[in-house]
């Protein structure tokens, strides 16, 4: 394991939420968009959630996406780096909507630019595996899960005699009752448990009955819950991922995308940071959300977009002017107008987010502030989806969405008038 930074120098990583990015942006002058550009070069860690596919149309669209059919240049990938992009999380729904060989393409394209891919792979070791960068006397460690996704988008695990499927890593949700027990009854139950299966209760303490119904765990007192959780397995080894990565670097983050919100996020956040993580970094909802600070680490429950050009997209398989209920022969720009009305092109949240700052002494979070884009709401179809730095009323507005929906989690956001940016109290 890294010693750390025993000097206590300062590390700046520079997240951001999803980035559905099409088109090449190293040619642009505007200030807002360069000043945004110079934060992400200056942090000594820029990550974000490539929510795409990076490919040439080599392999056929699956029969479900992930809302739109994503497809993204190979050349835009050395442009992520140019604006000083190291790592990315790529565990999403959209990583698969071409299939396994869009998942080996992106690691191509992406990796060949010189940029750590988190979250896909060859096979599920690989997708689950953290991925990690070095920088001023420090590593970074990266772990990445999807929890919304296809149910056939998931990487399988190769032995060694057959090789595993590409695809994301899973934190797949299932739902059901749950019954929580303390250890004495626990231990009973374990007991008849062990007497009618002939085997005995789990390491991990949980048992699933009538066809996994009912799941019964061990706690502090007696509950019943019904909702969603984490399937078992998925959850073991995306913990034991990030203990993993803790072991082998200076700074962890875990990355969730999630389109469901529920308690159990919370519940495996906190997991995640008792498991070694310093930042949980959620994405997926393409809005703002709350922020969280649990035992000195920070959760991030949805910084929104960063990019959005699902509208700049260039071809669709027939699947997508199906799904739509175009005619055969209609052409790219009317799937484009269908999903921007059905999937938010015409809300301002889509096109309002944030990122966050989050500086680093002796591997864990000392500050952190929000810089406010504005991804150009209104802006004509070439420029729309572009991130800049927000600033006056609109930064202070996404500031104060942020602080509204974060005092659920008792976490205080301020907005310096200064700077144009939102403060996060760690103290």
């Amino acid at each position: 394991m890294n010693a750390g930074t025993p000097d206590g120098r300062r590390v700046d990583v520079f997240l951001a939420g999803d980035a559905l990015v099409v088109e090449p942006w190293s040619q642009v002058v505007d200030p807002a968009f360069v000043a945004l550009v110079e934060r992400m070069r200056a942090a000594d860690a820029t990550i974000v959630n490539l929510e795409t596919v990076v490919h040439e149309f080599r392999h056929p669209a699956q029969a479900d996406s992930g809302g739109t059919y994503m497809a993204t240049p190979p050349s835009i990938a050395a442009e992520l780096r140019w604006a000083g992009v190291d790592m990315v999380s790529s565990a999403n729904n959209h990583a698969f909507d071409y299939g396994s060989g869009g998942i080996l393409e992106t690691l191509e394209h992406v990796g060949r630019s010189g940029i750590a891919v988190a979250g896909i792979g060859p096979d599920l070791q690989h997708a689950r595996a953290p991925v990690y960068h070095d920088a001023a006397g420090t590593r970074l460690a990266l772990v990445s899960m999807a929890a919304t996704f296809h149910p056939y988008h998931r990487a399988s695990a190769s032995r060694a005699d057959v090789a595993g499927r590409p695809g994301v890593n899973p934190l797949a949700i299932t739902h059901g009752r749950m019954l929580t027990l303390p250890a004495r009854a626990l231990d009973w139950v374990g007991r008849l448990h062990h007497l009618r299966e002939g085997r005995p209760i789990p390491g991990e303490k949980r048992l699933r009955l009538l066809r996994g119904a009912i799941e019964i765990r061990g706690g502090p007192a007696h509950e019943i819950g019904v909702g969603a959780r984490v399937v078992a397995a998925d959850r073991r080894a995306n913990l034991d991922a990030v203990r993993d990565a803790a072991k082998r670097a200076d700074i962890v983050i875990a990355a969730i995308h999630s389109h469901d919100h529920r308690r159990w996020l919370r519940r495996f956040a906190h997991e995640a940071i008792d498991a070694g993580a310093a930042v949980v970094h959620v994405h997926g909802l393409h809005a703002v959300r709350g922020i969280e600070v649990h035992r000195g680490a920070v959760v991030l429950y949805g910084l929104g977009d960063f990019v959005y050009q699902p509208h700049r997209v260039a071809r669709f398989p027939s699947d997508q002017y199906e799904q739509f209920g175009l005619s055969p022969d209609a052409r790219p720009e009317d799937a484009v107008d269908y999903h921007d009305r059905r999937y938010g092109l015409h809300r301002r949240e889509t096109f309002e987010g944030a990122a966050a700052l989050v500086s680093f002494r002796d591997r864990r979070p000392a500050a952190v502030r929000l810089l406010p884009i504005d991804l150009g709401f209104g802006a004509p179809p070439e420029e729309r989806g572009r991130p800049g730095l927000a600033r006056g009323a609109l930064g202070r507005r996404i500031v104060a969405t942020i602080a509204r929906r974060s005092k659920r989690y008792g976490t205080r956001v301020s907005y310096d008038e200064a700077r144009d940016e939102g403060v996060v109290p760690l103290a």
